[in-house]
């Protein structure tokens, strides 16, 4: 549920402004998806969709894109910043953060965080890096809760 929030989020914040990547031919933009109770489905359709999508703004450029299965989202899924670049990769399972997390200062591509996800939770090691790629800190997660 909070990913799909995420997602909402992010559509309606870069709504407005552009982005070099079009909409993938092969892909379903999110708003042609309908929710029920959790699972998506393509409008018009009964059955649960599996494949790419795209989460766009109002010039269809691609903001996030990722992979649905059996009405899920799930696998790496990558946000962008309306310039195009990089944003964040992280990987979804079951509709939740789960998994490796990376991201990135604008205009640089270089790495401002990493950590981990377990069931939505913030999981282990997070670490937060400046613009010289120099680690600043790291944090200890145990699901959520921060150890140290």
């Amino acid at each position: 549920m909070k990913f799909l929030l995420i997602l909402l989020f992010i559509q309606n914040l870069f709504s407005q402004q552009p982005n070099e990547k079009l909409l993938i031919e092969n892909s379903v933009n999110f708003n042609e998806l309908i929710k029920h109770e959790d699972i998506f489905y393509l409008k018009k359709k009964d059955n649960l969709y599996t494949g790419s999508v795209v989460v766009s703004d109002s010039l269809d450029n691609i903001i996030l894109e990722g992979q649905m299965i059996d009405g899920k989202t799930t696998g790496m899924w990558t946000h962008y910043f309306p310039s195009g670049e990089i944003y964040a990769i992280f990987t979804v399972k079951n509709n939740q953060l789960n998994g490796d997390f990376k991201q990135y200062y604008p205009r640089s591509s270089i790495l401002h965080k990493e950590g981990s996800f377990f069931e939505g939770e913030m999981d282990g090691i997070w670490k937060l890096y400046n613009l010289n790629s120099q680690l600043l800190f790291s944090i200890q997660y145990d699901i959520g809760k921060v150890v140290y």
